[in-house]
């Protein structure tokens, strides 16, 4: 714990407070940002240390009001700028916190640590090919962190750097040869030719003697390089674990899948969907979206592909934006991603206001296609809404045999 620090001093206060940072007294450092904030209410400094202590308490609510009043106070700090910008996404304000990276970036130049997290908060946006030149900086700056690498690595496969990635992730397991998740990543990179890594991995099971559920990665990881090598028998064992380690830890009720889908189909139906009152007018966006859709491994990435590759389309990836907008104007508080009662509530709004949410909410994603992918495997449970709230939006909907898609997720 850090010295009781008796003095009104602007500096020293600062001081002490980062040098409880350091040492992860977060009761100290909002201490230290209370007296700040007391005796010196036009400084930054305080708000800034406040924001950074309601963070990592996972008060976003409060961190996020921090980090903007002290942004108010001292419009120059990046530092309060970036950790405002992640605040923004994890509220799924992506598109302020977009707006506020583009403004701030290029004051990120010396500070390895701020380039990493605005990398990072790029990332979690869906905006790779931003992230890439702040993740490349930030290892320039100071080579050899591991955290730094693997934001480096996961964005390169992100953006098909795969000679990139591979090469990270091979330095990483050079200085840390028992990373379960990195041998996951790299064995994802490369088709195995031979056993080499595949004996890497079962060496680290053998010297260890953790729980199942801690060792997924390497059971996903030999599975797919078993498979490789057209070891069938051996490959499937070890997806078995796998999938027995994830259901373990996973608390999956498929009773709650079931009931929601037996509501969307009892809400959704042809009547519904012909009744035009409170459907979308195709007003929200001169943008037609395109939603692919299907059950994970039916080929929904391809597809998106193919389409995206058309001079008039443009594609978002993956984004939870109309879930999320659906759960919003459902009106039902809930920490479920969605339940029963949202779908019943949601056949009685007005459809045009989810639309209208959703475009708003994708805005800072989109360019001067026509046209643009949304591709949420899962968003075919709202293919009745999609249907309703944008009469000229296109659905994609792949369908494979379902036992070849269950093998293929498992």
């Amino acid at each position: 714990m850090p010295e009781p620090v008796m003095t009104n001093d602007l500096n020293q206060l600062s001081r002490a407070a980062r040098r409880a940072v350091e040492l992860r007294d977060w009761a100290q450092v909002a201490n230290f940002a209370n007296e700040i904030i007391r005796h010196h209410p036009g400084s930054s400094e305080g708000f800034f240390l406040a924001g950074i202590a309601e963070r990592v308490q996972k008060r976003h609510r409060r961190a996020m009001e921090a980090f903007e009043r002290a942004l108010q106070l001292d419009p120059e700090r990046y530092d309060a700028a970036v950790e405002l910008a992640n605040q923004y996404s994890i509220a799924r304000r992506n598109g302020d916190a977009a707006a506020i990276l583009k403004q701030y970036e290029k004051k990120l130049a010396n500070s390895p640590m701020y380039l990493d997290l605005a990398g990072t908060v790029y990332t979690e946006i869906g905006m790779s090919q931003e992230a890439w030149p702040l993740f490349v900086k930030a290892n320039e700056l100071q080579p050899g962190v591991d955290l730094f690498q693997a934001n480096l690595a996961t964005c390169a496969v992100f953006l098909g750097k795969i000679d990139e990635a591979r090469a990270t992730y091979r330095k990483l397991l050079e200085r840390f040869p028992d990373h379960k998740q990195n041998h996951y990543q790299l064995s994802r990179l490369q088709k195995a030719r031979d056993s080499s890594h595949i004996e890497r991995m079962k060496a680290i099971l053998r010297a260890g003697n953790a729980p199942p559920e801690h060792n997924i990665p390497l059971y996903f990881a030999l599975g797919k390089e078993l498979e490789d090598l057209e070891q069938w028998d051996e490959s499937f064992e070890y997806y078995k674990k796998a999938g027995d380690a994830v259901c373990k830890v996973a608390r999956y009720d498929i009773g709650k899948d079931l009931a929601l889908i037996d509501r969307i189909i009892e809400v959704c139906d042809h009547d519904w969907l012909a009744d035009r009152k409170n459907g979308g007018n195709g007003e929200a966006s001169p943008k037609t979206p395109i939603f692919i859709v299907g059950l994970p491994r039916t080929g929904t990435t391809l597809t998106e592909r193919i389409i995206s590759s058309h001079s008039q389309v443009e594609s978002l990836g993956e984004t939870l934006f109309l879930q999320m907008n659906l759960r919003q104007y459902s009106g039902i508080q809930s920490t479920d991603n969605m339940n029963p009662d949202m779908i019943e509530a949601l056949a009685s709004k007005d459809l045009g206001d989810v639309a209208r949410g959703y475009i708003e909410s994708v805005s800072y994603r989109l360019g001067d296609t026509p046209f643009f992918i949304d591709k949420l495997p899962f968003n075919f449970l709202y293919a009745g809404f999609i249907a309703k709230a944008w009469p000229d939006a296109r659905i994609v909907h792949l369908v494979r045999n379902p036992m070849d898609s269950c093998f293929s997720m498992y």
